[in-house]
């Protein structure tokens, strides 16, 4: 199951929202492991984006968890030089490998 497939509607009952929106804090803060991380953050990107039956009660709960999210996600997701050069070295690559030309062997192969 990823971020994606994700039940929004069940989610967002508070008894769910507050031990989901409390493990998505703390699970953004985790440095060992940065796809926790990201995977934190991309639920939260998901929550804000996605609809709801209620989307009032989604946003009344989401400004609730407002005052501790902004701050873990500008501590946390900072990235340092060296991440945007690799981010930039990694888009030319994958940039290059779309213009390589497929299907092509050297004769004999």
């Amino acid at each position: 199951m990823t971020i994606a497939d994700m039940d929004v509607d069940v989610i967002l009952k508070p008894e769910n929202f507050s031990k989901i929106g409390l493990l998505m804090l703390n699970s953004l803060k985790n440095r060992d492991e940065t796809r926790v991380a990201q995977s934190a953050c991309e639920f939260w990107a998901a929550m804000i984006c996605a609809y709801a039956e209620n989307e009032e009660a989604k946003i009344q709960l989401l400004r609730q968890v407002i005052p501790q999210l902004l701050p873990t996600l500008m501590e946390c997701c900072v990235m340092t030089d060296e991440d945007r050069m690799n981010m930039i070295e990694s888009k030319e690559e994958d940039a290059y490998a779309d213009r390589k030309p497929k299907g092509i062997t050297k004769e004999g192969q």
